[in-house]
């Protein structure tokens, strides 16, 4: 059990609070579905993590004033991560230019980059992890084995895209590691 979750009997709020969807009326014995939550809790500190896009946000856009107030009410409670596949400009536009210091940890590019606190701790890229020359090497025989993906280099030497040609769209994805456009 949590520390921070009150001890099993003690009445959980959904029978007590009026106001609380579910509440039995008259209840002041703790209801099984917290009773089981705090079972399964895991000792110690916890972290909520969120996708940003489909998630927090619709896809691409800004976050609602909505969320972002209930994200921040939530963080007041309990350590709160977001995690995205665009690079750390495109969370920012999407969350915010504070971004890093509305959340405890924010994970773009996959989590290849990782801020913890509102500092950068950590950023990989499948460049410096494999090499230059083998990231070359695996984009020439991909280029060979389909002619879906047509790969260009951008001018930043850490950033890898290929547009994928569909029939009815094009789109843009990221090597792991690079970053989407």
């Amino acid at each position: 059990m949590r520390a921070d979750a009150p001890p099993s009997g003690v009445p959980c709020g959904r029978g007590l609070n009026p106001e609380v969807p579910g509440r039995v009326p008259g209840a002041n014995e703790s209801c099984q579905v917290c009773e089981k939550a705090r079972d399964m809790a895991a000792p110690g500190p916890a972290l909520c993590l969120f996708d940003v896009d489909g998630t927090l946000t619709p896809p691409r856009q800004k976050i609602t004033k909505e969320m972002d107030d209930f994200l921040q009410k939530l963080r007041q409670k309990i350590k709160i991560g977001v995690v995205g596949g665009s690079d750390f400009e495109k969370v920012q536009e999407q969350l915010g230019n504070d971004v890093v210091e509305k959340y405890d940890y924010v994970f773009p590019e996959n989590g290849l980059v990782a801020y913890k606190d509102g500092k950068l701790v950590c950023k990989q890229s499948i460049q410096g992890h494999l090499g230059e020359a083998l990231v070359e090497n695996m984009l020439e025989e991909l280029s060979k084995e389909t002619s879906l993906f047509s790969i260009w280099k951008c001018q930043d030497p850490q950033t890898l895209h290929r547009p994928v040609l569909g029939p009815a769209s094009i789109h843009s994805v990221a090597s792991a590691g690079g970053q989407l456009a």
